[in-house]
Protein backbone atom coordinates (compact mmCIF):
# COMPACT_ATOMS: atom_id res chain seq x y z
CA UNK A 1 0.00 0.00 0.00
CA UNK A 2 1.47 3.14 -1.30
CA UNK A 3 -0.77 5.53 0.99
CA UNK A 4 -2.29 5.10 4.74
CA UNK A 5 -4.83 7.53 5.84
CA UNK A 6 -4.57 9.44 9.08
CA UNK A 7 -7.60 8.15 10.05
CA UNK A 8 -10.58 5.29 9.18
CA UNK A 9 -13.75 4.56 10.82
CA UNK A 10 -16.67 2.81 10.04
CA UNK A 11 -20.25 3.87 8.79
CA UNK A 12 -21.46 0.60 8.90
CA UNK A 13 -19.83 -1.57 11.14
CA UNK A 14 -19.32 -5.22 10.92
CA UNK A 15 -21.15 -7.85 12.99
CA UNK A 16 -19.37 -7.99 16.41
CA UNK A 17 -17.90 -11.74 15.66
CA UNK A 18 -15.78 -10.21 13.05
CA UNK A 19 -14.67 -7.11 14.02
CA UNK A 20 -11.08 -7.94 14.44
CA UNK A 21 -9.51 -4.89 15.54
CA UNK A 22 -11.68 -2.75 14.67
CA UNK A 23 -11.59 -0.68 11.39
CA UNK A 24 -7.68 0.20 12.25
CA UNK A 25 -7.44 -3.84 10.82
CA UNK A 26 -8.27 -3.14 7.48
CA UNK A 27 -5.02 -0.77 6.97
CA UNK A 28 -2.56 -2.35 9.39
CA UNK A 29 -0.79 -3.96 6.56
CA UNK A 30 -1.84 -7.71 8.03
CA UNK A 31 -3.46 -10.21 5.96
CA UNK A 32 -6.22 -12.41 7.38
CA UNK A 33 -5.29 -15.65 5.87
CA UNK A 34 -7.38 -18.64 4.85
CA UNK A 35 -8.95 -18.87 7.94
CA UNK A 36 -11.68 -17.10 8.49
CA UNK A 37 -11.58 -17.50 12.70
CA UNK A 38 -8.01 -15.87 12.90
CA UNK A 39 -9.36 -12.72 13.95
CA UNK A 40 -7.91 -10.38 11.83
CA UNK A 41 -10.90 -10.69 9.53
CA UNK A 42 -14.21 -8.19 8.77
CA UNK A 43 -17.42 -9.26 8.01
CA UNK A 44 -20.99 -8.47 8.01
CA UNK A 45 -24.27 -9.96 6.46
CA UNK A 46 -25.12 -6.51 5.26
CA UNK A 47 -23.17 -4.08 3.46
CA UNK A 48 -19.60 -2.74 5.09
CA UNK A 49 -18.28 0.99 4.94
CA UNK A 50 -15.47 2.79 5.99
CA UNK A 51 -14.92 6.31 5.95
CA UNK A 52 -10.82 7.38 5.39
CA UNK A 53 -9.16 10.82 5.80
CA UNK A 54 -5.82 12.07 4.63
CA UNK A 55 -4.44 15.24 6.32
CA UNK A 56 -2.62 15.79 3.29
CA UNK A 57 -4.42 14.90 0.15
CA UNK A 58 -3.21 11.46 -1.50
CA UNK A 59 -3.11 10.73 -5.04
CA UNK A 60 -4.48 7.72 -5.08
CA UNK A 61 -5.46 5.90 -8.23
CA UNK A 62 -6.37 2.00 -7.27
CA UNK A 63 -8.62 0.44 -4.52
CA UNK A 64 -7.54 -2.78 -3.73
CA UNK A 65 -9.60 -4.60 -1.40
CA UNK A 66 -8.85 -8.40 -0.24
CA UNK A 67 -12.12 -10.04 0.44
CA UNK A 68 -12.81 -13.76 1.50
CA UNK A 69 -14.35 -16.26 -0.71
CA UNK A 70 -15.24 -19.61 1.13
CA UNK A 71 -18.57 -20.88 -0.10
CA UNK A 72 -19.08 -24.04 2.07
CA UNK A 73 -19.69 -21.52 4.73
CA UNK A 74 -21.93 -18.94 2.82
CA UNK A 75 -19.22 -16.61 2.83
CA UNK A 76 -19.07 -14.75 -1.02
CA UNK A 77 -17.41 -12.22 -2.36
CA UNK A 78 -19.11 -8.87 -2.94
CA UNK A 79 -21.53 -8.17 -5.46
CA UNK A 80 -20.48 -4.48 -5.76
CA UNK A 81 -17.88 -1.87 -4.10
CA UNK A 82 -18.08 1.65 -4.41
CA UNK A 83 -15.47 4.01 -3.94
CA UNK A 84 -16.02 7.71 -3.40
CA UNK A 85 -13.73 10.20 -2.74
CA UNK A 86 -13.50 14.10 -2.35
CA UNK A 87 -12.03 16.72 -0.54
CA UNK A 88 -14.44 15.92 2.25
CA UNK A 89 -17.27 14.05 3.75
CA UNK A 90 -19.71 16.39 2.12
CA UNK A 91 -18.29 16.57 -1.00
CA UNK A 92 -17.58 12.99 -2.39
CA UNK A 93 -18.10 12.31 -6.13
CA UNK A 94 -18.26 8.20 -6.92
CA UNK A 95 -15.29 7.45 -8.24
CA UNK A 96 -15.31 3.67 -9.65
CA UNK A 97 -18.26 0.95 -8.88
CA UNK A 98 -17.13 -2.56 -9.51
CA UNK A 99 -19.29 -5.69 -9.70
CA UNK A 100 -17.01 -8.98 -9.03
CA UNK A 101 -17.85 -12.33 -10.94
CA UNK A 102 -20.53 -13.75 -9.47
CA UNK A 103 -19.93 -17.04 -7.60
CA UNK A 104 -19.79 -20.63 -9.39
CA UNK A 105 -20.81 -23.81 -7.59
CA UNK A 106 -17.26 -25.54 -6.74
CA UNK A 107 -15.32 -22.57 -6.76
CA UNK A 108 -12.43 -23.30 -4.14
CA UNK A 109 -11.76 -21.06 -1.27
CA UNK A 110 -9.61 -18.31 -1.63
CA UNK A 111 -8.08 -14.68 -0.49
CA UNK A 112 -9.14 -12.43 -3.40
CA UNK A 113 -8.21 -8.93 -3.90
CA UNK A 114 -10.48 -7.09 -5.87
CA UNK A 115 -9.06 -3.83 -7.66
CA UNK A 116 -11.01 -0.58 -8.29
CA UNK A 117 -9.44 1.44 -10.47
CA UNK A 118 -10.28 5.18 -9.36
CA UNK A 119 -12.19 7.69 -12.30
CA UNK A 120 -9.94 11.03 -11.44
CA UNK A 121 -6.48 12.90 -11.85
CA UNK A 122 -7.11 14.91 -8.18
CA UNK A 123 -5.57 14.23 -5.00
CA UNK A 124 -8.43 13.14 -2.71
CA UNK A 125 -8.58 14.11 0.95
CA UNK A 126 -11.52 11.67 2.16
CA UNK A 127 -12.63 8.17 0.50
CA UNK A 128 -15.80 6.26 1.43
CA UNK A 129 -15.69 2.39 0.35
CA UNK A 130 -19.20 0.48 0.57
CA UNK A 131 -19.24 -3.20 -0.26
CA UNK A 132 -22.40 -4.79 -0.95
CA UNK A 133 -23.52 -8.09 -0.23
CA UNK A 134 -26.21 -10.44 -1.86
CA UNK A 135 -29.03 -11.10 0.77
CA UNK A 136 -30.20 -14.40 -0.94
CA UNK A 137 -28.02 -17.05 -1.82
CA UNK A 138 -27.74 -18.65 -5.14
CA UNK A 139 -30.08 -22.29 -6.14
CA UNK A 140 -27.06 -24.21 -5.65
CA UNK A 141 -26.68 -23.37 -2.29
CA UNK A 142 -27.50 -26.01 -0.19
CA UNK A 143 -28.45 -23.58 2.66
CA UNK A 144 -30.78 -21.69 0.45
CA UNK A 145 -31.51 -18.86 2.31
CA UNK A 146 -29.01 -16.13 3.27
CA UNK A 147 -28.22 -13.38 4.09
CA UNK A 148 -24.29 -14.45 3.32
CA UNK A 149 -21.69 -13.47 4.66
CA UNK A 150 -18.76 -10.81 3.36
CA UNK A 151 -15.40 -10.67 4.46
CA UNK A 152 -12.44 -8.52 4.07
CA UNK A 153 -9.22 -8.04 5.44
CA UNK A 154 -7.42 -5.30 4.22
CA UNK A 155 -7.54 -2.10 1.77
CA UNK A 156 -4.63 -1.38 -0.48
CA UNK A 157 -4.19 2.45 -1.40
CA UNK A 158 -1.93 2.57 -4.31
Amino acid sequence: STYSPDSISFLMPPNPKYSAEGAKSLIDKELGGPGFGSGKWIAAQSNIGVYMQFKNPANVRTVTINCLRNLGSQIFLPIGIEVWGGPDKDHLKLLSNVIPPAAKKGEPDASIGIDCKLNTDKPISCLKIVTKNIQALPSWDPVKKGPEWAFMDEIFLN
